[in-house]
């Protein structure tokens, strides 16, 4: 069985729609690799070698000194890389990394008698005196995950610094979880390294309603250390969390304990890294546990509004 070596920098769309489908029905073992990733010479003999937008120095290096053992060389582009001239509109930085990568290997290309596949007609127009191939797209299974948050303010800097090595853990251990966190370039730089992490920049309270309104989610964090000033928080992002159709976990000794109960509304749980990272895990991987808490959850708010109501019947002017 011969092998397919697909090169791509990071996974990415264009082997997903493109280059991964056309080549999914041969027989071949296909092989991803990163920029870095080297195979041995010997492991190329009578192999396929795609590059999927870029050609990255230390393989074109690889392919020259082992070109008499590769049956075939394929490079696939979705956009017009190989033209410097057409990204005159892009952003120098962006232009710079095409240039290196891509507009300059038209030579090595034609060089090493190189296939070209592209994926629209104006490319295969363009570059007609190559001989492109047209590649059609394939559309992707919707991916299956589960989604967690944070959405906590300025203020909550300190429960974002305790978050983070939190969710390494947990997206170290299941990939199906993503993250989502509101904060501004401090949060940004704390959780940047981190797959599968979305920042969100903070926004207005009309704006954060519509948001959490139409944004739906599974699973809310408010972890509230022990400090003076969370001494006097409330429950609402327990609505918030409702309001999302997410289950919320919570932190043991908060104002959290007057409406939550521990694995019918919500969780509570003491403020220890390992039994958050715990319990994120297992509630992530138990969705009809969630759909059971979040109805009950919903009831608790009707319940809540209900004796809130008949309060207000106190208040004189």
């Amino acid at each position: 069985m011969n092998k397919i070596y697909v090169i791509e920098e990071q996974p990415n769309p264009s082997s997903d729609y493109y280059v991964l489908p056309a080549i999914g029905h041969s027989k071949h073992n296909i092989i991803k690799c990163g920029f870095k990733d080297l195979p041995d010479q010997e492991a190329l003999n009578k192999a396929i070698i795609i590059f999927v937008r870029y050609i990255p120095y230390d393989w074109a290096k690889l392919v020259d000194a082992t070109k008499d053992k590769i049956k075939q060389i394929i490079f696939f582009m979705d956009d017009d890389v190989l033209d410097f001239n057409a990204t005159e509109s892009m952003p120098w930085h962006y232009r710079l990394k095409l240039f290196r990568l891509a507009a300059t290997k038209s030579s090595w290309l034609k060089k090493n008698n190189a296939q070209l596949w592209v994926s629209t007609p104006y490319l295969f127009q363009k570059y007609g005196t190559w001989n492109p191939r047209l590649i059609s797209p394939s559309s992707i299974p919707s991916v299956e995950s589960c989604r967690v948050f944070y959405h906590g303010s300025l203020t909550h800097k300190s429960e974002v610094q305790w978050l983070r090595p939190i969710i390494e853990e947990v997206l170290k251990k299941d990939e199906c979880i993503t993250f989502d966190i509101v904060g501004e370039k401090d949060t940004f730089k704390a959780f940047k390294g981190l797959p599968r992490v979305t920042t969100i920049h903070p926004m207005k309270w009309p704006a954060y309603l519509r948001f959490t309104s139409s944004c739906m989610a599974d699973i809310g964090l408010a972890p509230l250390l022990n400090n003076p000033f969370n001494k006097s928080r409330s429950y609402i992002k327990f609505f918030d969390f409702t309001r999302s159709n997410a289950v919320g976990i919570y932190s043991k000794g908060s104002e959290y304990e007057k409406v939550i109960t521990h694995e019918k509304n919500g969780l509570v749980l003491a403020t220890l890294p390992e039994i958050w990272v715990d319990n994120i895990l297992d509630l992530a991987n138990k969705p009809e546990k969630r759909k059971l808490m979040l109805s009950s959850a919903k009831d608790t708010i009707l319940d809540i509004n209900r004796l809130s109501r008949e309060s207000y019947g106190a208040i004189k002017f």
